[in-house]
């Protein structure tokens, strides 16, 4: 299994600097789909659904009072596998041109996120998991739905609410 500081230092290489918010999003994603592909988790960490998204809290730590992520030296990108790699590679294209507030509405809306914060508002502070269960089950279910859109298919509205086409905008 990789460590979360690998996976956030090949991340960063890939895409570029970005705020902390927005690597959290891609690590979560990144856990979620290799969960729907491979069947097992990518790292050991736990994602909570703090109000603004999914945050890895022990890597909070790591950057906290830190605004933008220009890399991250307490990970080893070539220590990832081929596989984890190539799965990262296809969510950082899915999603890495996206700001973080785009994909932010984007996990805002699918059930692993809002289970977990049902009932809340949402400033509303959270610290419970996003379980692996609950990624695996909705991340597969949509991986095998030939009828679900592409990331890339949305376009955004004024109000950086995704639709899935500019017809519909």
């Amino acid at each position: 299994m990789a460590s979360i500081h690998d996976v956030s230092a090949y991340i960063l290489r890939r895409v570029g600097p970005m705020s902390p918010m927005k690597l959290h999003l891609l690590l979560f994603y990144s856990q979620a789909w290799y969960l729907a592909d491979v069947g097992e988790p990518l790292v050991p960490d736990r994602f909570e659904a703090w109000p603004p998204g999914p945050v890895a809290a022990e890597l909070f730590e790591f950057h906290r009072g830190v605004f933008w992520l220009t890399s991250w030296s307490d990970g080893d990108p070539d220590r990832l596998t081929a596989t984890q790699r190539a799965s990262i590679d296809e969510t950082v294209d899915d999603y890495g041109s996206f700001d973080e507030y785009q994909i932010g509405a984007l996990v805002e809306r699918e059930d692993p996120y809002w289970e977990v914060r049902r009932g809340l508002d949402p400033v509303d502070e959270c610290h419970d998991a996003i379980t692996e269960d609950a990624m695996l089950k909705y991340y597969s279910a949509l991986a095998a739905n030939e009828d679900a859109g592409l990331v890339k298919d949305y376009v955004w509205t004024e109000w950086n609410l995704p639709v899935m086409s500019s017809a519909d905008v």
